[in-house]
C-alpha cells in the first residue's frame, strides 16, 4: 500500500471517528413548563426524566433540562414560556390547559408536548386527536367525564350526603362546575360553590348561611389548587368535611378519596413523545392520546380521623388504599 493512501485511510478514519463522536455527544435541550413548583411536582419531572434516561436521552451527555415553575400562577405561563424559547430549546413539555394554551401563543415554530391537558379540542390547541395539524401533540383526558363518578364515590361514601361544598379557580376549569351542576341534581344532591385564590378564600366555607348542611367537599383541580392541596385538606379535616378529588396526589397528602388518571403515568408517556420529536418526527404527525385507565385511592388514614367507615367492596375496588 501506498503511504499517501495509507495516510488519506487513516484520516478518513479519524474523521468518521470523529463526526460519530460529535453526534453521539451532540447535546438536545428540553424545556419543561411546570405549573406548580418543583416542592409538589418534582415526583412528575422526575418520571418523564427517567423515562427519556430509559430511551438514551441522559442529562449532562446528550440532554440539558430548563425548568420553569409558576408556582400555579396563570400569569407567568406566557413569559416563562418566552423564557424557554429564548435558551433555544428543542422542545416543551407542560400540562394543563392554561399553560398549554399560553405556550401554543408564544410560539408556532417550538414543538410542544402535552403531558396532559383537558379540551385540545374545544380550545383550538389541536385541529384533531388523530392529525394534531401543528406544533403541539402529546396526551389529554376530559375531567369532566369523571365528574359524576366523583360525586357517585362521595355519596357512597357518605350515603347521606345532602349538600357537598365545590371548591374551584374561576380561572380555570369552568367545564367541571358546569358537569357538576348537571350530576349533582340526580343524585340528590345540593352544591354550594366557593371561588379559591388563595387559601384564605377557605374560610368563606365555614361563613355560608347552609355551612351546617355541608357534608362533604368536591375539588376541582387546576396548578393553583394543586399547588394548595395540603392546606385545603387540612381544613377539610378540621371542618369534618371528607373530601373527593382528581388526582392520586391530592389523597397522598391528606384528601379521603381520589379518582382520575394517574399523572405520573402520563409524564412518562410524554417522554415517548419528545424522544420521537427529537429523533425526527414532527409533532403534527405524533396522534393525540387519550386517557382510558382512571385509578381510585382511598385515605383510610383520613377515614379513621373523620370516624368514617369505608365499605369493604369500596377497599376492594380500590387501586389503592393508604394506610
Amino acid at each position: 500500500m501506498r503511504r499517501r493512501e495509507f495516510l488519506g485511510g487513516v484520516g478518513t478514519a479519524i474523521a468518521c471517528t470523529l463526526g460519530a463522536s460529535a453526534q453521539q455527544i451532540a447535546v438536545r435541550r428540553v424545556g419543561f413548563l411546570g405549573a406548580n413548583t418543583p416542592a409538589t411536582a418534582n415526583h412528575l419531572a422526575d418520571a418523564f426524566v427517567r423515562r427519556l434516561q430509559e430511551l438514551g436521552w441522559i442529562e449532562g451527555k446528550n440532554l440539558a433540562m430548563e425548568y420553569r415553575w409558576a408556582a400555579g400562577q396563570t400569569a407567568k405561563f406566557g413569559e416563562l414560556t418566552q423564557e424557554l424559547v429564548d435558551a433555544r430549546v428543542d422542545v416543551i413539555v407542560t400540562s394543563g390547559n392554561a399553560p398549554a394554551i399560553a405556550a401554543a401563543r408564544m410560539t408556532k415554530k417550538t414543538p410542544i408536548v402535552l403531558a396532559s391537558s383537558a379540551d385540545v379540542l374545544s380550545t383550538g390547541l389541536v385541529k384533531s386527536l388523530s392529525h394534531p395539524g401543528g406544533n403541539v401533540t402529546g396526551l389529554t383526558f376530559a375531567p369532566e367525564d369523571t365528574v359524576g363518578k366523583r360525586l357517585e364515590l362521595l355519596k357512597e361514601v357518605i350515603p347521606d350526603l345532602k349538600r357537598a361544598v365545590v371548591i374551584f379557580n374561576p380561572d380555570a376549569n369552568p367545564e367541571q362546575v358546569v358537569a357538576l351542576r348537571e350530576v349533582a341534581p340526580k343524585l340528590a344532591i345540593a352544591l354550594s360553590t366557593v371561588e379559591f385564590k388563595s387559601t384564605t378564600d377557605l374560610e368563606r366555607i365555614s361563613a355560608l348561611p347552609v355551612r351546617s348542611e355541608i357534608n362533604g367537599m368536591f375539588v376541582v383541580s387546576d396548578p393553583l389548587v394543586f399547588v394548595n392541596r395540603v392546606a385545603i385538606n387540612q381544613f377539610a379535616i378540621r371542618e369534618r368535611l371528607p373530601t373527593i378529588h382528581m388526582l392520586r396526589e391530592y389523597a397522598a397528602d391528606g384528601g379521603l378519596l381520589a379518582y382520575g388518571p394517574h399523572f405520573p403515568d402520563f409524564f412518562r408517556r410524554a417522554g415517548d413523545f419528545v424522544d420521537k420529536i427529537l429523533r425526527g418526527t414532527r409533532p403534527e404527525d405524533l396522534p393525540v392520546e387519550r386517557a382510558s385507565i382512571f385509578r381510585l385511592v382511598i385515605n383510610l388514614k383520613v377515614a379513621k380521623a373523620l370516624g368514617i367507615t369505608v365499605s369493604e367492596s369500596l377497599l376492594l375496588r380500590a387501586d389503592e388504599v393508604i394506610e
